[in-house]
């Protein structure tokens, strides 16, 4: 899903009109998937923006 951020001029919504859809949904600094820890139905997580570059990539 791509939305509107400080950064990006598109002319498309902001990611709260996408999340009404949901409740519950999760919000993360980072989404690390692999088969140990999949959910058995699907989730929304909501991935927090950098503002800058974590030192360590």
């Amino acid at each position: 899903m791509h939305y509107k951020t400080a950064y990006i001029d598109f002319p498309i919504a902001p990611v709260t009109d996408f999340l009404k859809m949901f409740s519950g949904y999760g919000e993360q600094e980072e989404l690390v998937v692999d088969r140990s820890n999949l959910p058995s139905q699907t989730t929304v997580v909501k991935l927090n923006l950098w503002k800058t570059a974590p030192e360590d990539l």
